[in-house]
């Protein structure tokens, strides 16, 4: 295996773990708002299968729907580095 293909395997990765630890605070915050799924799509204005496919892993959010997931919430997204 080459440098860049070790890199490339250490980056996709990382990406999978970075989706997951936001799936788990996505779960998290949806039940401690106690929410169903159904409620959550309803404040986002999405359907309830997108909410199940990114709480699966399925489906990484794109922006757009973390930020209306954020606004959904009344939270917000702290990047610290």
């Amino acid at each position: 295996m080459t440098t860049n293909e070790s890199k490339k395997v250490v980056e996709e990765e990382y990406s999978r773990a970075m989706l997951g630890v936001l799936v788990e605070r996505i779960k998290e915050i949806r039940k401690a708002k106690k929410l169903t799924q159904k409620q959550l799509a309803e404040l986002m204005g999405v359907n309830q299968p997108e909410i199940a496919r990114i709480e699966r892993g399925e489906s990484a959010p794109n922006l757009s729907t973390l930020y209306k997931f954020l606004f959904a919430v009344d939270a917000r997204l702290e990047i610290i580095y």
